[in-house]
């Protein structure tokens, strides 16, 4: 329990794209990919290319796990209504 509470006690940075400390974690105005975050003793022993690196990789790693979500929620649907019009016609029912 204890490396937990050291982990969160640390002054957690936000690092925009151009590899800028910008403020305080969890202050990114884009809520649904947000900025990346890292301790400030991390963030400061990074250079400023390899802090916009990270940040970068993460911004498109969060694009891409939500396109993927997208593409599966899409499929996941669609499945279940094959199964329902698939039951239906087992049953003997008009499909709509």
């Amino acid at each position: 329990m204890g490396e937990l509470k050291k982990w969160r006690d640390q002054n957690w940075v936000r690092i925009n794209a151009e590899g800028d400390i910008v403020g305080k974690c969890g202050t990114s105005p884009d809520k649904r990919n947000p900025d990346r975050c890292l301790p400030e003793s991390k963030a400061r022993s990074l250079s400023k290319s390899e802090r916009a690196a990270t940040a970068r990789k993460k911004k498109k790693e969060g694009k891409r796990a939500k396109r993927w979500w997208r593409t599966r929620r899409k499929l996941l649907l669609r499945c279940e209504m094959v199964a329902l019009c698939v039951n239906r016609l087992l049953e003997g029912a008009a499909l709509l």
